[in-house]
This record gives C-alpha cells, structure tokens and sequence, in this order.
C-alpha cells in the first residue's frame, strides 16, 4: 500500500467495520447524504481511502496468477471485506422500503422533500469547509454549477425514451382498470410505446411470447413480435448505467456530496432502486431475475472501475487542491437541485419489465402548489427536520476536523 495506515484485526473489529459499512449502506440508498461524510464522522475515511487505493495493478496481478497469499499481503482485505459486506447487507434490507415509498405519489413526494433539506445541509457544510474564499474558489464553484445545471436530467426524462411498439399482452395478465394506466388499451389488451430493448427483455423474460400481436409505430406494420426484433436483441452491457456507476462512486468517495444524489440527477436512482429491490425479492424465492441483474452488474462494473482509478484522484486532489475541489462539488450541488423537485404531477402507467408490481407512477411535469396546500407544509417541515439531522451530524464532522487540526494533521488526507 502507499501509505502505512494501521488497520484493527480481530472479530471484535471485523464487527466494527461491519456496522461502519451498514451505515454507509442505510445513507448510500438517501440522495443527499454522502457516504464520504459518514466515514469521516464514524473515523475511518483515511482507511477507507488507503484501502481502495490498495486494490492496485500488482495486487491484481498476484490475483490472476493465483498468488492468494501474496494479493491478500498487498490489500487491506481485512477492512474492505466485512465493509463491502455491511454496505450490502444494509442496502438489501433497507431497498424494499425505498421502492416502496417511490411508487406512492404523496410518499415520494415527502421523500423528495427530504432530499431536499439533506443537500441544503449538506452545501452549508461544503461552503464551511472552505476556508478563504478566493477568486479560484469562486469560479471552480460557477464552473461546478454550470456544469451540473447544464448536464442535470429531470426525473421525467426515462419518458422520452425511444417508444415504438404496441405489444399486445397474454390474456392471463390481469390489468386492474380502476386507475386506468396511461399506455394500456384495455380493449385490445396492448401495452404501448414499449421499445425494442424493453421489448427484446420481455420476451427473454417470458412475459410474452415471440408471437405476440405487435404494431410497430414507426413502418405502421402490424405482425408477430419477433419480425421486429433484431436477432441479437440480448441484454448486455449498457455504458450510460456503468458511467452513472462509476461517478457515484466517485461522489461517494468525497465527503458532502452523495452517490444517490449522482445517480437521482443521472436519471438511474429509480432504475437502480427498483432493480436492487427485484434482485432481492427474486433471490428470497430463489429465483434468479436475470434483467435486474444484468441492471445492477452494470452499475457494479462502473463503481468498480470509478472507485479503483477515483480513489488515487482523490487522494491528490484533496491533498494539493482540497478547497478548490470542495468549491467545485459545492456548485454541482447547487446547479443540481432542479432535480429533486418534490413537487410532480404523475402519470399512471404499466413498465414493460415490471409487469408483475401492476400500475407504476412516473413523474410527468412539475408543479408549484399553493401556499394553503397541506401537502406543500408537510413537505416543508419534512425538509426542515432532515436538514436539521444531517445539518446536526455535520457539525460533529466539523469537530472532528477542528480536533484533527488542532493535532496537526487533515481529516481528509490519508
């Protein structure tokens, strides 16, 4: 490893980094609050950093020449794996509530609300972190901001994807009528602008069968579904989900700014809940639910690649341009917010892959409620009390800089 950093052996820490990493789980999941911060309050970000940073091209080498023994001397597999296995844990437990309450109009409202407020309080203790503020500093954070208000996708943007094919659907697919989704014809028993990626996984799911009526939109042809498919029309690797992989890695690895936050402006945090919930759900039955994971490999392979080559960026940036790098995540933070409007109105509709969980809601236009609305209050109030918490686990991080400053050396620097 390239710095010596001490790491606790024995069950007793073994337990520790567990439950440090069933932490980082539980707030890797929450948009807004950073899995970075958690480490550096709970006392490990230096570890953690080193720890990745030792997962390098000589100990991947030993690995592949079956050098057990020698890859194991050269990482610290003593801390990552019992914290791998805590953040998974975590993640596994706690999913089934996230998808959940994302599937609940007035819920999910609430929740974005909290989102909110976390990355309120999450900013404020970016711009703190930021000792003197000069002319650098102000223009890494309008850079950041330009940057993330530019490239931000709104929640409603998975509606614009490519829609070609009506599909019509087995007759022992029941629909229930009473909130009549938006791209289904309960008459025919077609399912609408369905596309031919999401057509190509129903099929390979089993959800319908190649023969299935299909009217393709843009030949305006009607026929059998695989006369419209290609071939090799296969699940593979998708490069905008390992790209969203990799940068919330890459956030998660910095403290103030979430990796949830990344993948909710990216336009995946959805995909990549629902996904993880089907994975587990499917597993507890002991049934393997292919297109989820091809979902989550996907994003793993990303979080992989970004926390192996981030974690060694990290580590300079921070150590020769720590405030300029903290201004420039500041402004992202800022130009990022459009996002996570809680406010939408949605659109009941049936998802080709998820066929099984019945009606869905997507979010469709966003909306500025009333100021007697009791659901804007309630939305307000949940925001408050989520900045008021992190804002408050924050200011303990702050202490534990001061300490750190007062004893010469930088929380952030391994």
């Amino acid at each position: 490893m390239s710095k010596e950093l001490s790491y606790e052996t024995g069950w007793k820490a073994a337990f520790k980094t567990f439950f440090c990493g069933m932490c980082m789980g539980a707030c890797d999941l929450v948009p807004g609050i950073s899995g970075g911060t958690i480490a550096l309050l709970m006392g490990f970000y230096p570890q953690l950093i080193e720890g990745i940073k030792s997962l390098n091209f000589a100990a991947f080498c030993q690995l592949i020449q079956c050098r057990f023994k020698t890859f194991l001397q050269l990482t610290a597999w003593r801390f990552l794996l019992p914290l791998l296995g805590g953040i998974l844990v975590s993640m596994a437990i706690f999913v089934q509530v996230f998808e959940w309450i994302l599937n609940h109009e007035v819920y999910r409202t609430y929740l974005y609300g909290g989102f909110c407020g976390l990355i309120m309080a999450s900013t404020i203790f970016c711009f703190k972190q930021i000792q003197t503020w000069k002319m650098v500093h102000a223009g890494s954070l309008l850079i950041g901001l330009a940057l993330a208000y530019q490239f931000t996708v709104p929640l409603s943007a998975a509606a614009n994807a490519e829609n070609s094919l009506d599909i019509q659907l087995p007759k022992s697919l029941v629909v229930d009528g009473q909130r009549a989704p938006a791209n289904y014809d309960p008459q025919n028993h077609f399912l609408m602008g369905v596309s031919l990626a999401d057509a190509g996984a129903m099929l390979k799911k089993g959800v319908v069968t190649s023969e299935a009526l299909t009217f393709d939109h843009q030949s305006q042809v009607l026929g059998e579904l695989k006369s419209f498919l290609r071939t090799s029309q296969e699940m593979r690797l998708n490069e905008w989900l390992i790209f969203s992989g990799a940068l919330a890695i890459c956030a998660m690895l910095l403290p103030g700014i979430s990796g949830s936050y990344i993948l909710t402006i990216l336009g995946v945090y959805p995909i990549a809940i629902a996904a993880l919930a089907d994975f587990v759900r499917q597993a507890q039955m002991l049934i393997f639910d292919e297109y989820a994971c091809w979902i989550l490999l996907n994003i793993a392979l990303g979080i992989g690649l970004g926390a192996l080559l981030f974690s060694r960026c990290v580590s300079w940036l921070l150590t020769h341009y720590e405030q300029m790098a903290i201004a420039f995540l500041t402004g992202t933070m800022l130009g990022a917010m459009k996002s996570i409007w809680p406010f939408w109105s949605y659109t009941h509709v049936l998802l080709p892959l998820r066929l099984e969980k019945g009606i869905q809601i997507v979010p469709k236009e966003p909306f500025l409620p009333s100021i007697d609305s009791p659901l804007m209050w309630a939305t307000l109030g949940i925001g408050c009390v989520a900045f008021l918490c992190v804002f408050a686990a924050e200011l303990a991080v702050n202490h534990k800089k001061n300490l750190s400053a007062q004893a010469g050396t930088s929380p952030f620097k391994a």
